[in-house]
């Protein structure tokens, strides 16, 4: 399963750690290296780290939950 953090109102998709959006999940079923679901959740979230998470050292990108994002479509 992979993530894209999204900008909050052009949904262009955010890189640096430290930045904050939109949380959209894909996951690939049935195919592989195919991305065949993407879902965009209302949590606002922050990458945290681009390699590993320092709190249970999984190596890959972290992010953080802050909560849900109110009134957008």
């Amino acid at each position: 399963m992979n993530f894209i953090i999204r900008d909050i109102n052009t949904l262009d998709p955010l890189r640096n750690v430290g930045d904050k959006g939109f949380l959209e999940v894909l996951t690939p079923f049935g195919v592989a290296a195919s991305v065949n679901h993407g879902v965009l959740v209302d949590d606002l979230v922050e990458l945290v780290s681009k390699n590993k998470c320092y709190d249970c050292n999984y190596k890959g990108d972290t992010f953080m939950v802050h909560g849900r994002i109110e009134d957008k479509e």
